[in-house]
């Protein structure tokens, strides 16, 4: 890396073992000038090195204790699918709804939420399940906050919407 006062370069050795110098003269160059901040003794950088190998085979014990999930890529295939129906059935009603705008313009207002309930009441029965998996694991997610999304959502929906639509 560089700036307007200095150059910082890395050099990386072939092999591992300890310099005497950087340069094969005797005397430093005058334009070089070590960064003591970064400087390790030889048996810093020994130490270094033992430390990141312990790191190394301590990440490899903890993940073998770990139990592999033997349902992990079905999961993800669920996921994967929920995740997808729910982005094609927002989508589907996103454009329908862009459409009707454009093409009816304010007269669209009256109309619109009759012809998109049936899909939006599928996309928000269907988010149920997001309730369900974080109790059955599939997803980090606490429990509490999907269930006042969902519910939020579905009351507003089922009850505020649903009503008005039978008035």
């Amino acid at each position: 890396s560089s700036d307007l006062r200095q150059i910082t370069i890395t050099v990386k050795k072939d092999d591992s073992v300890w310099w005497s110098r950087l340069t094969k003269q005797e005397k430093r160059p005058v334009f070089l000038a070590p960064d003591f901040d970064r400087w390790l003794e030889e048996s810093d950088a020994e130490m270094e090195l033992k430390a990141k190998e312990e790191e190394r085979i301590n990440k490899v014990r903890v993940e073998s204790r770990l139990r592999k999930d033997p349902f992990a890529n079905l999961k993800k295939g669920y996921l994967f699918m929920y995740n997808l129906v729910q982005f094609l059935g927002f989508s589907w009603i996103f454009v329908n709804m862009t459409v009707r705008l454009l093409i009816f313009g304010k007269d669209s207002f009256y109309d619109t939420f009759n012809t998109m309930a049936d899909m939006m009441y599928f996309c928000q029965i269907l988010a149920v399940l997001e309730i369900i998996n974080p109790l059955l694991g599939f997803v980090k997610t606490g429990v509490l906050p999907a269930v006042i999304q969902v519910c939020g959502r579905n009351l507003i929906l089922f009850v505020i919407f649903g009503r008005s639509e039978e008035h």
